[in-house]
């Protein structure tokens, strides 16, 4: 699953090289290239589409329906990003199930929690290669402890805290400003 902006900082050409590298060796897989250009469509992904036609499942925007269903449908989502704040697409991915493939930087190490960086975290385009190979011909790990370790990204966890940290904030701001 690639479910990231379609812009150059998400740097899509070693992912589709790692695709093209599996491909080459015969290794089945299927494929969803799902997310939005909001300036020029790569052309990674214009190239990638013609390359990938018989296994891409979808390509480009979905729906938030659609999108759901195909997070729950995937079984690995992979990030070759070299700018990252966050990470809300992974952590989506994760939390509907997906085991990452990312690399050991960025916002990514902060993410998983620490059992998971040596399964998940690459430091080169060989580690993740060799990676992914092996979780398409031996199997993913299995990600119920993950997903569950994402649940703390959940809005409906979160709004509640944020509520209590506002109202801390404006209470002691109201005594401050009394003073």
């Amino acid at each position: 699953l690639w479910n990231h902006r379609w812009e150059f900082d998400k740097k899509p050409e070693p992912f589709f090289d790692l695709l093209e590298r599996l491909d080459q060796m015969g290794i089945d897989f299927r494929l969803a290239i799902a997310g939005e250009s909001f300036r020029n469509k790569p052309t990674e992904f214009l190239d990638a589409r013609k390359r990938f036609r018989d296994k891409i499942v979808h390509f480009g925007y979905a729906s938030t329906e659609e999108y759901r269903a195909l997070l729950q449908r995937s079984d690995i989502v992979i990030s070759t990003a070299i700018h990252e704040f966050f990470g809300i697409a992974t952590v989506e991915a994760i939390y509907a199930g997906c085991c990452p493939l990312l690399p050991h930087r960025l916002s990514y190490p902060e993410l998983l929690p620490p059992a998971w960086h040596e399964r998940s975290l690459y430091r080169s385009f060989d580690d993740a290669f060799t990676c992914l190979r092996q979780w398409l011909t031996e199997g993913v790990p299995d990600t119920t402890s993950l997903r569950q370790q994402m649940g703390r990204f959940d809005w409906q966890r979160l709004a509640a805290e944020y509520d209590q940290l506002f109202e801390e904030f404006f209470v002691q701001d109201k005594k401050a400003f009394k003073s």
